[in-house]
Order: C-alpha cells, then structure tokens, then sequence
C-alpha cells in the first residue's frame, strides 16, 4: 500500500503519488512548491494572492497570510522587517544598499530609496543606526552629528549656523537684505556690514556710511571727505572743502558742532561768538564792536547826530544820543557839541545860544555872558522857582542875595510827607499837613501811626484822626476770626465748637482745631477705633466667657461627686423609719427618708 503523509520512506514510489507525495530525506511529504492539507498536496498561493491561513503560503520564500490595508488576506512579506524582491521575501535594506523603491528600505529605521539607494530624508542623517533629524539652528553639530542643510544651515565651532551672508528668519536661513532695502527686523539686515534696521530700511547707523560694499566709521572732525554723507550729520558735520567741518554759525567744541553764542552770552577761547552776526568775545561776552549795535539779528553801526532812527538802541548812547521824534539827538539835559552831547549849562555859565543852557531849571541866556533866572524868579539850589510859591506877597529878593546868604537846601530837601517849605521872618520853615508836625514834618500824629493793633490785624484810622479800629486777622480757609479785643490783643478758641470723641482732647494746631485723640484711637476727630482695640475687646469678651464656662462645669463637677458619695454611703441599707424630728423655736419640720432595697 502507499504510504500516506510524513510517513517513513526509501523512494517516491512508496508515497502516494495521487495525493501529490514525494519520498524527501526519508519522509513522504508534499513537493516544495505545494503543502500538505488534511487530505491531499496543494500549491502554495503566489505573492499577493488570497489565503485563509499561514499554510497556503510559501514560507519558505517568506510569505504569510495577512491581512494588507483593504483588510482583505493575501500572501505577504512581514512588511515591518521585509519585501517583496519579485521572488521571495528579503529582509529590509539597511543604509546605502542599493534599492528599487521605497519598500527595498527599513523604513523603521527612517530610510528611503533615493537615487536607487536607501537614505535617510534630506532633513534627516544617519547616526550609525537610525536616521534622526538634522540640527537647527544654534544647536549643537559635529562631523558626526549634522545640520539641517536644507534650511542652510553649516556647522561653524559645533554651533549651527547660517552662510555668512543670510540669516535664520525663524524657519530657514535666507539671504540679507541689501542696503538701502526693506526690512521689518534688525535680523534681516547684514550685520557683518555694519548695517542695521532703520525706519523699516536696511541703512548704516549715525556712526558709519555705505561705502558701497559695507558700513565704515565717519571720519572725524578736520578729516578728509569726497561727500556730503561721509562726515557725522549727527555731530553737524559737514564736507566743507573735502574736509569734516562745522558751517559758519557753528564750532566744534571737542565732541559735537555747537551753535556759535549770539549778543551777551558767555565766550572764551573755546567758546566762540557768531562772526556771521559781526560778534566778537569782549570781556566774556558776545557783543558788538564800539561803534555798532545789535538790531535784533545782528550788529550794525550806530546812527549819528540827527539821523533818522525808531527806537532807542539805534542811537549811541556813548554819545550821549536818544532816539527823539524819529531823529538820534542828545537829551534835554545836555546839547550837541564837538562831536558828542555834553551837560547844557547852569545858573551863571557861560552861553552862547538858549539851548545850551539848562531849560529844566528855568535859565535864560542873557546878554551871551552868563545864566540866570527870570526877573520873578530865584534860584532855589537846583532849578528858578517862582516867588508866589513861597508867600502870598511877592518877595523881591535878587539871586545875589539868595545864593549868598540864605540857604534853602535843608528846607527843601528835608520837609518830608508833602511839607512845603515856606519862607517867613527871614527864614525857611517846613509848612506841615494835617496830622504831621517836627521840624520837617516827620512826625504823624495819628493813631495808627503808633501800631496799637496786635498779631497781624490791620489799624484803620476815623475820619477825625483821633480814634482808630483794628480789624482782627482772620483765617482764609475758615472765615473764622482768631483774635478779638480792642487791640485784637486775646486769641480766640478754635475749640470752642470742636467735639472729639472717646476722651480726645482738642487742641490750637496752627489756628484750627485739632483733636489730641486718647491712646488707641485715630481719625480727625477720633471717631476710629485701632486694630489693637478691636483684638482687645473681641479678647476680653472671649474669656470672660470661658471664665464662666469653667466655673459651670467646676460647680457641676462638685455636684456629681457629693451625689456619688451620698450613694454609696445608703448602698445595701434600708431606713424604714421615720427620720428624727428637729425642733427649732415653734415651727416643725418632718423628713422622711425612704431608701428601696437594691
């Protein structure tokens, strides 16, 4: 008979044939291509083709049935190890092996197929084992461990960086802005340039300019320039005749350009007045030259004797002009002589014309020889004065006479508060006003002359002169009036409608009323309680009641134990009886005590 399944054999002619056996290495078994099935030899399913279980597949090329992605089962290489090489099943290629498609790679292991080899992605590297990410930007890179070349980023000092000439803009390295350029941030700008992100332009800053390849320093004061944007406009530099210099109305004072100083400001040696205005620095002081003025703007020449001016400044005052109907001429007190005014004359100068004599004093020229008043006039020391001014009746008395032998000075310079002086009996008197009296009516004879009013208060007199009123000073803030009496001599109390609550003491502190509060009470009139009072009181009502909380439970305690004593003495006892009488005075009292046996 033929022998069936695994059994034991010599040839295939012992195996059963009909089922699909062959005799290998002793054993009737199915041929390579097929497997044994319960009953008979079937063939293996080809890659990719239904199964219903693992046996209908050639596991010796590597298949198994398993469910693919349309959850449908097939013969399949264990996808997460192998693939499908076109015959049998091939374990997944590892690093730079040589691959048809992505499957040919270990993908666990983050390797594709890229150009026919298995490499990891291009933001990835291979660490001897696995494909990890490229680092960033500012992390740590070493021949070993590498940047991220697709954000174009290099490894510089085991930092990864970008080119020199781009920036990180937060995703990748880009290329700067060049000058003169937008730009939104410092970053974009080349900085390796020197330039930097202002007013939204890729410029050089106040320090530097463009010299068409990057930013270079200013040059500094005094030194060579071809152009207007390479000296400092920042220190007001300007390229004046190919160097570094100050404009005219300014001068360079060891750091900045500096306005030049205009009329009467401070200059030195180093702090120099504006020539451009004709200024020079006399005595430390910006002015003009001797013969100019400054007309608001700058110096120009004084106007002589009778040309036109409009204000006082145009004349020359060293000459003693003034600025009178439009025209620079000397002033009523002097004249014009010899090339400046000089002084008119006085009483009994000599004289050519009436306007070199002194006209406030009332002189005439006469006869070209010398001053002298009016026929009814004198001389009163300083100026002609009429007769009439000093009596009722005229007076004729020559000037001779006057200046020789009397003397009004004293009388006319020392009758004081609107006292006329006054000539009679020969002699000059001081004639005084209502209420001054003295020899020169120095004394005031009214009241409040003498400061009867106390503490600030205001004296006013009555219309008789004879009696006055002191108006007592009052606060501005209150309208409270803090003095009173005839001579506003008693202070008032402030305090005399002032309340202070809990005991506090009102006080005079500076005028107004002020509550002196009782310790552990504030406020403006002590109305406020502190937060030591508060704790105070909630800590005395909280032990007084725990005092009588104790003494309850002390008394309570006492009760329970005289009851427990009274107990155990009448334990196991019986008083039938009656308790004894007590007679006290006339009253009786009876007590029955019944004690039940326990």
């Amino acid at each position: 008979a033929l022998k069936n399944y695994n059994a034991l054999c010599l040839s295939n002619i012992e195996c059963n044939n009909m089922i699909g056996l062959v005799c290998v290495n002793g054993k009737c078994i199915c041929q390579s291509n097929s497997y044994f099935d319960q009953t008979k030899c079937y063939l293996y399913s080809p890659y990719n083709y239904t199964c219903t279980k693992n046996i209908q597949c050639d596991f010796k090329k590597g298949l198994a049935c398993l469910t693919n992605t349309l959850s449908t089962k097939k013969c399949l290489c264990n996808t997460t190890t192998n693939f499908w090489n076109g015959s049998i099943c091939e374990p997944k290629r590892k690093y730079n092996a040589s691959c048809v498609s992505h499957f040919f790679c270990d993908d666990l292991i983050g390797l594709t197929c890229q150009n026919k080899f298995c490499k990891c992605t291009s933001n990835m590297y291979f660490n001897e084992s696995r494909c990890v990410p490229k680092k960033t930007i500012n992390e740590y890179c070493s021949d070993s461990i590498k940047c991220n070349d697709v954000l174009n980023l290099i490894c510089r000092k085991n930092k990864c960086e970008c080119l020199d000439n781009m920036f990180f803009d937060g995703l990748r390295c880009t290329y700067f802005t060049t000058y003169n350029h937008s730009c939104a941030r410092e970053i974009e700008c080349d900085s390796n340039r020197g330039l930097e992100c202002i007013r939204n332009r890729c410029l050089c800053n106040n320090q530097t300019y463009w010299n068409e390849s990057f930013c270079e320093l200013l040059p500094p004061y005094n030194q060579p320039c071809s152009s207007e944007n390479e000296c400092n406009l920042d220190k007001g530099l300007e390229c004046v005749e190919k160097r570094c210099l100050c404009n005219n109305e300014t001068y360079w004072n060891e750091s900045f350009c500096v306005p030049k100083q205009t009329i009467n400001e401070f200059c030195s040696e180093s702090v120099i007045c504006n020539d451009l205005l004709q200024l020079n620095c006399q005595s430390g002081n910006c002015e003009c030259s001797a013969n100019m003025f400054f007309d608001g703007t700058k110096c120009t020449n004084f106007m002589t004797y009778n040309q036109p001016c409009t204000t006082e400044i145009e004349c020359d005052s060293k000459l003693g002009l003034v600025c009178a109907d439009y025209h620079c001429v000397c002033n009523n007190e002097t004249f014009w002589d010899k090339g400046l005014c000089v002084a008119k004359k006085s009483i009994r100068g000599s004289c050519s014309s009436t306007n070199v004599c002194n006209d406030k004093i009332e002189l005439d020229h006469q006869s070209g020889l010398e001053f002298k008043c009016q026929y009814d006039e004198f001389f009163n020391g300083s100026k002609c004065e009429k007769f009439e001014t000093f009596s009722n009746k005229k007076i004729e008395i020559s000037i001779d006479f006057l200046m020789s032998s009397i003397d009004i000075n004293s009388c006319l310079t020392n009758c004081s508060n609107h006292g006329k002086c006054l000539y009679q009996n020969n002699k000059f008197i001081c004639d005084c006003l209502e209420n001054y009296k003295g020899s020169s009516c120095n004394l005031d004879t009214r009241p409040c002359s003498s400061n009867p009013c106390l503490n600030n208060s205001t004296c006013e007199d009555y219309l008789d002169s004879k009696s006055y009123i002191c108006n007592c000073l009052i606060d501005t803030e209150t309208n409270i009036q803090l003095f009173h009496g005839a001579n506003c001599e008693n202070k008032e109390n402030v305090c005399v409608n002032e309340t202070c609550s809990h005991n506090g003491n009102c006080i005079d502190f500076e005028n107004k009323p002020k509550c002196n509060c009782f310790y552990l009470y504030t406020g403006e009139k002590c109305e406020k309680q502190l937060d030591e009072i508060i704790f105070l009181k909630s800590f005395t009502k909280f032990t007084t009641i725990l005092a009588i909380c104790i003494l309850v439970l002390f008394y309570a305690t006492m009760v329970f134990i005289d009851l427990t004593n009274l107990n155990c003495c009448c334990k196991n006892k019986i008083i039938t009886k009656k308790s004894k009488i007590f007679h006290k005075e006339k009253h009786l009292v009876e007590k029955y005590v019944y004690v039940e046996k326990n």
